[in-house]
């Protein structure tokens, strides 16, 4: 063995190699060698036992609970950094976050309904949102527009300059009919209205111009619908009369009074229809020259126009007026029993009252009111008996009543604000209730007056921000629900109102 080979096993057996040593003998310093700090003698034979520092390098971070709220994200916590969010906390409404980890809570819609907090009136109640259907009576703004229990939603049924007139009815399917002049083209439309849905084209149903200065409409039991109006021809004016069958087709127009059949050339004004329990109608209007003959009659007459068969030119016709003390036959409107009969009311400027005649009944000319009205409408109560409602010309007041006996009529006020009752529109609901819908011409409103626990209700329908609510005409399905057309004067557009 050589002296260098002596000498380094001995530095090794003193432990000199890869250490430094002070005059003392101390280590000053470690060389680096030991790799892991293991005390083991050999280093890779050994597991390491070292502390893992950062605790999450050899653990799946998903199965972890970070937040400590008992719940890691493989078990459903959606933020595993916020202890108060997870599949067992309660959502916090309108916060913006998802307290509960599930995305069908709702934070922003309690109750629902499809429309969000910032845009719902009322979001613990599904049936309060913008459009939906204001019930009335539950104390709610169900369609969130301010106002609570209104009882009709109104909308635009024709944008036109049209609907001054309108006549409104509806057939046994719930469908709404409305026949109005169109002041634009002079015409008279026709729309209907699906029931729950919307409108149709309107159709053209005259077929001359300047026609409809008066007009009404019927539906029928089979559902034809039937409309007559006036028709202005620039020297005179005549009655004529279509009917819709129930599949939709028109008829071509009859005539139902003119000059060559009365010898009279001003006839139509305040033009009424009513049909019999075999479907046909008939018809009330104003004669303004008093022709057919009868002499010492006065300025004009009412006249009453029967058809007995569909499909032909000119009515049968007789008067209705058999005391005439001057000129009468204003404001005409009709109303047919179960048995036939015609029940019709009227102003008599001559006698300066409002009259009613049953001429099958023998009844003629008996006195309703001890003034002139204007805008009558009659309609048979529950119990069969006619009921009137009107303007009265003397007090602008509106005026509603019932036929109590012969030759007795119990009339009373029931609105006098402004000048209100103009083209009252009469019907009764399946209680037997009345309601009117009216004009205010003072506050250019539509309203409504039901009679209701023994009280007349009153309720404004349109006209609040404009004039709306001039021609009304109101009709009431077999579900009890309210239909209105009306003019709205401000815009010049066919309104519709349905409520209940």
């Amino acid at each position: 063995m050589s002296l260098f080979t002596l000498s380094l096993l001995a530095a090794c057996s003193n432990g000199w190699f890869g250490k430094n040593q002070d005059p003392d003998g101390q280590n000053t310093r470690d060389s680096g060698f030991e790799a892991d700090a293991d005390t083991d003698a050999d280093a890779d034979s050994d597991t390491d036992t070292d502390t893992d520092t950062d605790t999450d390098t050899d653990v799946d971070p998903d199965k972890t609970d970070d937040d400590g709220d008992g719940l890691s994200e493989d078990e459903g916590d959606c933020d595993d950094t916020d202890a108060d969010i997870g599949p067992d906390s309660t959502e916090v409404p309108y916060d913006g976050i998802d307290n509960d980890c599930d995305e069908d809570t709702p934070d922003d819609d309690l109750d629902g309904d499809g429309v969000l907090e910032a845009d719902d009136c009322d979001d613990e109640d599904d049936s309060s949102y913008p459009g939906a259907d204001e019930v009335y009576g539950d104390d709610a703004d169900n369609d969130c527009d301010g106002t609570v229990d209104e009882r009709f939603e109104t909308e635009v049924a024709d944008s036109c300059d049209c609907g001054a007139p309108s006549a409104i009815d509806v057939d046994s399917s719930g469908n709404t009919h409305i026949a109005y002049n169109n002041s634009t083209d002079g015409y008279v439309y026709h729309l209907k209205r699906t029931k729950g849905g919307s409108w149709g084209s309107s159709t053209n149903i005259a077929p001359w111009n300047y026609a409809g200065e008066w007009l009404d409409l019927v539906v029928d039991d089979a559902d034809r619908v039937q409309v007559v109006y006036s028709w202005n021809y620039g020297s005179g004016r005549q009655v004529e009369f279509v009917w819709r069958d129930s599949s939709g087709s028109w008829s071509d127009y009859f005539i139902v009074d003119d000059v060559y059949e009365s010898g009279s050339s001003n006839l139509g004004a305040f033009c009424k229809i009513d049909t019999d329990s075999n479907n046909l109608p008939s018809m009330v209007y104003y004669d303004d020259e008093g022709a057919y003959g009868w002499t010492g009659i006065g300025n004009g007459v009412p006249v009453v126009a029967d058809y007995s068969s569909l499909g032909v030119d000119y009515a049968v016709y007789s008067m209705v007026d058999e005391h005439i003390l001057g000129d009468t036959g204003y404001y005409l409107d009709i109303v047919i029993d179960s048995s036939d009969n015609n029940h019709i009311v009227f102003t008599d400027f001559g006698a300066d009252e409002v009259q009613y005649a049953a001429p099958m009944d023998g009844i003629v000319t008996e006195t309703v009111y001890g003034d002139p009205g204007y805008d009558l409408s009659v309609a048979l109560n529950d119990s069969g008996t006619p009921c009137i409602a009107f303007m009265s010309a003397s007090t602008a007041d509106l005026m509603y009543g019932c036929r109590v006996g012969s030759n007795n009529w119990d009339i009373e006020t029931v609105d006098s604000t402004g000048s209100t009752g103009a083209g009252a529109s009469l019907a009764f609901d399946s209680d037997g209730d009345a309601w009117i819908a009216y004009y205010n011409e003072t506050s250019g409103a539509l309203k409504i007056a039901t009679y209701e626990h023994d009280a007349w209700h009153i309720e404004m329908v349109d006209g609040d921000d404009r004039d709306a609510g001039a021609y009304p005409s109101l009709a009431i399905d077999s579900s009890d629900n309210v239909h209105i057309s009306y003019y709205d004067v401000t815009n010049g557009q066919l309104m519709y109102a349905l409520g209940g």
